[in-house]
């Protein structure tokens, strides 16, 4: 596993340790033809992840608040942003620290 970012990351750096999902999915014609194999986790590996994921996002926010970010950057990093938020709350349900629910429940709460 990747040592932990630090709270400020260079997001070209990050990009090329993570990766984009939404990159790595182009020219795919579904993702249900991706072959996703399960790998179990231990609670130390996701809460590290987890610190991790919140490292990222903390950094994307403090480069959308840079007045020289780009329109560009900023866009492909709201979105990046957004799916760093969704898997977040993908590991916190994992840990049992979240409570799921659906996109409608979300809604009217």
């Amino acid at each position: 596993m990747a040592p932990l970012a630090p709270p400020v990351m260079d997001m070209n750096r990050a990009t090329e340790l993570l990766g984009e999902p939404d990159r790595a999915l182009k020219g795919k014609a579904g993702a249900s033809e991706l072959n996703i194999e399960y790998v179990p986790r231990t609670v130390v590996e996701l809460s590290e992840e987890a610190r991790h994921t919140e490292n990222l996002i903390r950094s994307v926010e403090q480069t959308l608040g840079d007045p020289q970010t780009s329109l560009g950057e900023a866009m492909r990093l709201t979105n990046w942003s957004k799916q760093l938020e969704a898997y977040l709350h993908g590991i916190r349900f994992a840990l049992g620290e979240t409570k799921s629910c659906s996109a409608r429940e979300r809604q009217t709460a």
